[in-house]
């Protein structure tokens, strides 16, 4: 596609109580074989009666440029002029009118700067199926003020041939009257034109219309959706919608699935029931939607497993999830499977598993192989009758708590949103677990997703605290029952920093004679402290938390001054905490 030259306007100088005497509005300027340039107007109408001198043409190679006058033309009625000499072909030239007429209290008015260079081809924005079948064409209006119309073009056998012109600049749909009466891909692209009947080049980025297929899996429920790929959008397609109708319903959003998708099964098709399906690319940014035409199809299917609900996916003591779920206990079941992924998009196998009969209504399902600390999990369930048919569940997502310990005795915990398809969060409440007692911290509204925990550091058995939520949701089944379910997530040790406080001065012979710091959490940590004098060298040093200087250096007294200081503590979890700093010492 030829690069989309700006045309740049200059501003009029006026003000709001002068009139203006009006300019020719150029149509077309046109560089002819010879490289003559062609400009044609439409005559201005001006009523102030006064003396006429001409239509005034400037002309200049750069529009940010001084523009010199090219000449007058002197006869009212004349439409044309051309530009002799103007080696068009391979200068570019920029032109705009004025009408010089002796109107009192009237200024003249420019018209709108044109180049000689062709309409530029405007981009294409979509091409989709309409309601009645028909296609629906639409484009950029075009950046060049002198296009008259556009040609719409439309690919047959033997090629791309124009099929109909739509005049107007700011016109930028057309509608293709029976098109996709054979259900094939049909292709569109367009060429702009001034009113010379000079058109641009043609767009060499056609857009295609979206074809949509389907076809029954009896036996196992389904009805896969096949439909090309929507290719040619410049910044290609974010996602794909599929939209569903059923027996006549209300057509609604089923599914948001991977812009790079060209095929979507849907897996609770119903016996006897008319589905018509469609499907929307919807362009990345710009939110451009194409529609494929609408494919329905009779469902005949056979009888398997009618449903199957997830209800809760929550996590034990062990940080092992677990899954209740729900079905038919008198579905043909040849065995069940578990899909586990980090997200909706991205489930994938976990295991499969025979089934025991009588089958129960109610089943717990527990996952052993991935610890539930790490992230949240998504979970499905399936089935899979006598007939390999495949019944899924609805989603649904362990809810993952996090805790860190900050460096001013408290504990940031955070915790992810309750997400099962069927389910919707009212609460969640936050328990913590300090030696072994267990109580309820706070209950939070389902926008509270974050509590910063106070610390006591006079406690000891605070150093180690244990979280963990629980999501109180009220679900809600697609046969219409409804109940409420409590997920709990995983549960984190939170262990709170090791830290010393020391004091900036002491007196050997005063009431705060030893330099010994206040140490928090500190009776499981190594214990390390070091005392320098100025000239670094090392005058004291204990691995005892209890033990402080106590101001004697080589069994005399040190002399007043500034001496340097460093602690270690290192805690069981091997995490290091130091502190550095300065103690006066006051004789």
């Amino acid at each position: 596609m030829r690069p989309t030259f700006l045309l740049f306007a200059f501003l009029l100088m006026t003000t709001a109580a002068t009139a203006q005497i009006k300019a020719p509005r150029l149509i077309c300027v046109n560089t002819l074989f010879n490289g003559d340039v062609y400009l044609e107007w439409e005559l201005p109408i001006n009523t102030c009666g006064g003396t006429f001198n001409g239509y005034r043409i400037y002309v200049s190679t750069d529009p940010t440029q001084p523009f010199n006058l090219l000449t007058i033309v002197t006869n009212p009625a004349q439409t044309n002029y051309t530009h002799t000499g103007a080696n068009g072909n391979t200068v570019t030239w920029y032109y705009y009118m004025t009408t010089d007429m002796l109107c009192p209290n009237e200024t003249p008015e420019q018209s709108d700067i044109v180049a000689n260079l062709p309409p530029i081809v405007p981009d294409l924005r979509y091409v989709t199926v309409l309601d009645n079948g028909n296609i629906e064409i639409a484009w950029e209006e075009s950046v060049s003020l002198e296009t008259h119309a556009y040609i719409i073009f439309w690919e047959t056998n033997t090629g791309f041939v124009a099929i109909d012109t739509v005049y107007g600049r700011t016109t930028t749909t057309y509608e293709h009257v029976g098109a996709t009466l054979s259900q094939a891909v049909q292709n569109y692209t367009i060429v702009a034109m001034d009113k010379c009947g000079v058109t641009g080049l043609v767009n060499d980025m056609p857009q295609h219309s979206l074809v949509l297929s389907g076809e029954q899996e009896r036996c196992q429920r389904t009805v896969t959706l096949t439909w090309n790929a929507y290719d040619n959008w410049a910044n290609g397609v974010s996602i794909h919608q599929i939209w569903l109708r059923t027996n006549g319903g209300t057509e609604h959003l089923i599914d948001n699935i991977s812009g790079a998708a060209t095929t979507y099964t849907y897996g609770n098709a119903q016996d006897g029931d008319e589905l018509c399906f469609r499907v929307y690319a919807v362009e990345n940014f710009t939110n451009i939607r194409s529609a494929t035409n609408v494919f329905c199809i009779n469902v005949d299917n056979v009888n398997p497993m009618e449903q199957i609900y997830l209800t809760n996916v929550t996590v034990n003591d062990s940080n092992e999830v677990e899954l209740h779920y729900r079905w038919n206990d008198d579905a043909d079941i040849a065995f069940f499977s578990v899909s586990r992924g980090n997200n909706t998009d991205s489930l994938s196998g976990l295991s499969n598993g025979n089934v025991s009969f009588p089958l129960q209504v109610d089943n717990i399902y527990k996952d052993s192989t991935e610890d539930a600390t790490t992230r949240p999990f998504y979970y499905q369930v399936f089935s899979t009758d006598s007939c390999v048919n495949l019944v899924g569940s609805n989603y649904g997502a362990s809810v993952h708590l996090q805790g860190i310990a900050n460096g001013d005795l408290t504990n940031t915990i955070t915790w992810s949103a309750y997400d099962n398809q069927y389910g919707f969060p009212m609460e969640y409440s936050l328990y913590r677990i300090v030696d072994g007692v267990e109580e309820l911290v706070k209950t939070f509204n389902i926008l509270e997703r974050k509590y910063l925990d106070q610390v006591d550091g006079r406690n000891e058995s605070e150093v180690n605290i244990y979280y963990y939520v629980i999501a109180r949701a009220e679900m809600t089944y697609p046969d219409g029952t409804f109940e409420t379910v409590y997920s709990r997530s995983n549960t984190v040790c939170v262990q709170q920093f090791t830290s010393a406080i020391a004091p900036n001065a002491f007196v050997p012979n005063g009431q705060n004679n030893i330099f010994k710091p206040v140490v928090v959490f500190g009776e499981s940590a190594d214990y390390y402290m070091s005392i320098y004098d100025r000239w670094g060298g090392m005058v004291y040093e204990t691995r005892n938390l209890n033990d402080g200087w106590n101001g004697m250096k080589n069994g005399k007294p040190a002399r007043q001054g500034v001496y340097a200081y460093y602690i270690r503590l290192t805690q069981p979890n091997g995490t290091i905490r130091e502190s550095k700093g300065t103690v006066l010492l006051i004789r």
